[in-house]
């Protein structure tokens, strides 16, 4: 019922919906991630898990495609922006 009234009451008030799905290459994700275990103060960022995922950049790409056809639909409201990014403080703005 909270989903219906939220639905029409944006419908009505002209509001409009932008999800944003920020990805990067794995070439940048890679250059990261050696950053992070040479910089001292980056080292805590970085686990043997983001190694163990890192392997899985196949299945987590079919993933992603999947949840942003699933949730562009009519009743899902908005539509997806997908953009590459290297940048952090940039993609964050």
């Amino acid at each position: 019922m909270r989903s219906m009234i939220s639905r029409s009451s944006s419908r009505s008030n002209g509001i409009v919906v932008n999800k944003f799905w920020l990805h990067i290459s794995q070439d940048e994700q890679l250059r990261r991630f050696k950053e992070r275990q040479t910089v001292a103060y980056k080292q805590y960022k970085i686990t043997d898990e983001d190694w163990r995922n890192r392997q899985k950049w196949d299945a987590y790409k079919l993933v992603v495609n999947e949840l942003v056809t699933r949730c562009s639909t009519e009743y899902a409201r908005g539509r997806w922006w997908r953009a590459t990014t290297r940048n952090s403080p940039v993609s964050r703005f």
